[in-house]
């Protein structure tokens, strides 16, 4: 299961039909607060998508403070790409980092990559989804 958190209604939609076009099941969240909770209801989350303004930094701190969601990799899905910003979220644990527009391909590629098993991952973002500095 995969849970979609964007605040915009049309974006959640468009990512949950890629995601569902791509074989996966996805849940969703408007918000960081309503998020947490799903985490604690899904039994089996695989991966999260969000976007860094429904609460920003604050939000992957909240998700990496217990032993459970600190495993569970998360691909950014954004306008924003201040560089700062871009590696406080890959310290959290942001394994990608998608910006909107977007393309369903990327997305999925991203969320592929990002669901190998840690042991696979090469510590680097997938390169389809970094933009150039």
């Amino acid at each position: 299961m995969i849970l979609v958190v964007d605040d915009s209604r049309t974006i959640r939609w468009l990512v949950s039909d890629a995601l569902l076009a791509a074989g996966f099941d996805v849940t969703a969240a408007c918000d960081g607060l309503e998020a947490l909770k799903r985490i604690s209801e899904v039994p089996r989350l695989e991966l999260i998508v969000c976007d860094v303004n429904i609460g920003g930094v604050k939000f992957l701190q909240a998700l990496r403070t217990t032993p459970l969601r600190a495993r569970i990799p998360v691909v950014v899905l954004t306008t924003r790409g201040e560089l700062d910003l871009r590696h406080e979220a890959r310290e959290l644990g942001v394994h990608a980092w998608v910006f909107k527009p977007f393309d369903p391909k990327l997305l999925i590629e991203a969320v592929r990559s990002a669901i190998v098993p840690r042991a696979k991952r090469s510590g680097t973002y997938p390169v389809a989804c970094q933009p150039s500095a």
